[in-house]
This record gives structure tokens, sequence and C-alpha cells, in this order.
């Protein structure tokens, strides 16, 4: 059986994007002084409209894509090192996998041949008592 399509129609998604702007609108104008706390949907395009042609705009993306992208690059060097750290304390002891004739009978079976397959990771002790033999 195949998956139901979860595509919005092109009329729901501007009922719904006019829905968020409205509110956004309201809430702009309930809290007045002129958009100083909340500037109103129409205010920000324009402020958007005035930045677009200008240089500086455009360098500010630039750097915020740039300091975005180190974070990322960044935080995945650092999972690897801890991932590297951890693994010195304590590391898979054994992996087994199950056939598919001896999962458990939890999981309904699908007519379509998805088979998968159970594994489980046995942690060992730490690596001290290796150091210590």
């Amino acid at each position: 059986m195949a998956p139901a399509e979860t595509k919005s129609k092109p009329w729901q998604t501007a009922l719904v994007l006019l829905f968020w702007l409205a509110v956004w609108q309201a809430l702009a104008m309930s809290l007045g002084h002129g958009g100083l706390f909340l500037a109103t949907p129409w205010q920000t395009l324009q402020a958007l409209a005035a930045q677009l042609p200008t240089a500086a705009f455009w360098r500010r993306i630039a750097f915020s894509s740039l300091r975005i992208l180190a974070g990322f690059g960044l935080a995945a060097v650092c999972g690897d090192k801890v991932e590297d750290v951890s693994l010195e304390f304590v590391e898979p002891e054994s992996v087994t996998v199950a056939p598919d004739d001896e999962a458990p009978e939890a999981a309904p079976a699908t007519g379509g041949g998805d088979a998968t397959s159970e594994i489980t990771v046995s942690m060992g002790g730490s690596r001290e008592s290796e150091r210590e033999a």
C-alpha cells in the first residue's frame, strides 16, 4: 500500500499564508507604537526592498552564511572527537543481527516484502580492565 499523498494544494498554501500574515498584522497593530516593537508585514517588505540592492546587505548575508557553515563544521568535528574519546572508555562488545524469522511478533508483517532486521548492541566495560591485564 502506497503512503497517502500529503502535498497541499496551492490555494491551501495561500490560505495558510494569508492567515499567518493577518495574525502578524493584527499583533503588530495591537502593540501600536508605529512598528517599534513589531513591524507590520508591509513595513518589513518595504525595509527588505530598500536593503536588497545594497552591497552591505549582501555582505551581511555572506558573513552570516559563513558563520553558520563554520558552526556546522565545528560541531561535526567536535562531535567526531567526542565519539573518539567515548570509544576509549566503552566499546561495542558484540553486534548480533537476528534473522527475519526470529524477529519479535509485536510488529505486524507487511505484505510488501519490507524485511527488517533487529540489531542488538552490547556495550562492554571500560578499557581499564584490559589495560590492567
